[in-house]
């Protein structure tokens, strides 16, 4: 009977025991390619591609208070880091004392797309946006239904659209401030926010 080196054996064990390993982790890599936010959201877009969400979004609103107020979204997948800053100014340049006001983490669910029925400010129905050729944004447009996931279960809805041939790449949503006048349909609102769209950084 042939002698088997003892050593040999333990070597080969070994060898195969780090590709597996090595294997496993090449796998888990490639799961994910958007920085282990989980599954990428796209919206619809004004070029007529789906556009990802991924990226920083930012936008400055006077309140009408005593205070301005900034959203600072920052999007990886799914996964959403929401901070909601004050500021001393009032004149819709989020300049002066900054507060921190809120901090989030949210996560995204895509529900689909859907008609919305036309634009709102805030107040009464008007028309479309101007795209960065002059020419007005689709009316009525079409957006993307996402849900919001809140830390505890709650849930909000929204519509999104994206102006992806602006620069900066603009992001409308259709919660407005003050509520949009369009009748709610599925429990919010039917019109895109004609104002204060989200500004990609």
């Amino acid at each position: 009977m042939r002698h088997v080196n003892g050593w040999a054996v333990w070597c080969v064990a070994l060898l195969a025991l780090v590709l597996v390993v090595a294997g496993c982790a090449a796998d888990d890599s490639s799961d994910d390619d958007n920085g282990g936010g989980g599954t990428t959201i796209t919206v619809v877009a004004e070029s007529g591609t789906e556009q990802a969400l991924d990226g920083t979004w930012t936008v400055c609103k006077d309140t009408g208070s005593n205070q301005d107020r900034r959203d600072h979204i920052v999007i990886s997948g799914d996964s959403v880091q929401h901070t909601d800053y004050s500021y001393s100014s009032t004149d819709n340049t989020c300049t002066g004392t900054e507060t921190v006001e809120d901090e989030l983490s949210l996560t995204l669910v895509d529900k689909g797309n859907r008609e919305q029925q036309g634009w709102s400010n805030g107040s009464s129905v008007v028309s479309a946006p101007t795209g960065v050729d002059g020419s007005a944004l689709p009316d009525p447009p079409t957006g993307t239904v996402v849900d919001i996931l809140f830390e505890g279960d709650s849930v909000e809805t929204d519509v999104m659209f994206m102006n992806d041939n602006a620069t900066p790449v603009l992001l409308y949503t259709a919660q407005g401030d003050p509520a949009s006048p369009c009748a709610p349909v599925d429990g919010f609102d039917s019109c895109m926010y004609a104002k204060d769209p989200l500004e990609k950084q």
